[in-house]
């Protein structure tokens, strides 16, 4: 039986609430009032993944939403004192309605715009790199409410033709600050909302036995420090991003590197063998503390340069790229029948 929309917020009433597995956002209301004599409400919405807590008042005859945070990131209690203070804080500011309707994109996104949930590093780099390569030139100057359905189709449509990453990376990243601004009142509605992500198609490609014989030896080629990276890529099958922050006080006795910075935030302990560590060993130690301090984006161009050694064309089935090591690692250790 499906809940009903309004009901007194608890912890348990709140657990109960099922995710919608379907990507439908579902509203739901707590019947206690915040502020006796003051139109406001506490809501929680429910979708896929997340519930997230939002003050629902009315301004001006106009109703007007602001999100608040994720439960059980705070508990009710604390969604209710935040919930009161926004809830003073907006009654209390003169309206200003004309300002939001002449912000442009770039306008919010500089000014305004805060996550809704705060980013890893490596994460918040990649979301301003699309903002700056692709959103803003196309769509920053445009006030926000004239922002069209179109106008966004026809710019990742554009991308997806010949980057289809980047493509889906620009939809989710503008999909957040456009859904953030309808939170925020400030559009009335949010030209993304339900709009698919454009089609991505899954990596395969996986390196033969020959192939990796042939990278190893090409990496010769390269600098240094390209090479002792992709080298140790195919040794571990570690992601690049974590090999870079690799420091040596994290390499211990046995011959195990404590791996405590990567994707999912927890600590991996990856074996090292003779291979490995003779990498290690014939690197100098800098006073940094990491072992590859001065990387950059150099490494880019190592695996090019390797690739077109190999004969293989950009964007060909046969170009392989830094994280395609990593899959085919993941597919000789299952080869070899090793968890």
């Amino acid at each position: 039986m499906a809940a009903p929309r309004k009901f007194s917020f608890t912890e348990d009433s709140l657990d109960e609430l099922k995710y919608n597995p379907k990507k439908k956002q579902v509203d739901y209301y707590d019947s206690n009032v915040l502020i006796r004599g003051k139109k406001g409400q506490l809501g929680i919405r429910v979708g896929a993944r997340s519930k997230t807590f939002f003050l629902q008042y009315r301004q001006d005859g106009k109703r007007k939403r602001i999100s608040l945070d994720y439960y059980p990131d705070i508990i009710v209690e604390e969604a209710v004192d935040l919930a009161k203070e926004k809830l003073e804080e907006v009654l209390s500011e003169t309206p200003t309605p004309s300002v939001s309707k002449k912000l442009t994109l770039t306008d919010y996104y500089d000014k305004l715009y805060v996550p809704i949930k705060p980013n890893k590093p490596n994460t918040v780099r990649a979301k301003e790199t699309d903002w700056r390569v692709h959103i803003q030139p196309t769509l920053g100057d445009k006030v926000l409410g004239d922002i069209s359905k179109g106008d966004i189709q026809q710019l990742i449509n554009g991308i997806n033709k010949t980057k289809p990453g980047a493509a889906f990376r620009v939809h989710t990243t503008l999909h957040a600050i456009l859904s953030k601004a309808y939170m925020d009142d400030v559009i009335d509605r949010d030209p993304m909302h339900r709009m698919p992500h454009p089609h991505k198609a899954k990596r395969v490609r996986v390196l033969n036995d020959t192939e990796i014989g042939q990278v190893w030896r090409l990496l010769e080629d390269v600098d240094t420090d390209s090479r002792d990276l992709l080298r140790l890529a195919l040794l571990t099958g570690k992601r690049i991003g974590e090999l870079k922050s690799m420091r040596w006080d994290e390499i211990e006795e046995g011959n195990v590197w404590y791996n405590r910075e990567n994707k999912t935030d927890s600590h991996h302990m990856v074996p090292l063998s003779r291979m490995a560590m003779s990498i290690l060993n014939a690197r100098s130690v800098a006073d940094t503390g990491k072992v590859f301090p001065n990387v950059g984006s150099r490494i880019r161009y190592a695996y090019e340069r390797v690739n077109t050694a190999m004969g293989y064309e950009a964007n060909s089935n046969e170009w392989w790229t830094a994280h395609d090591l990593r899959r085919t690692v993941r597919t000789l250790m299952s080869r070899l029948q090793i968890p």
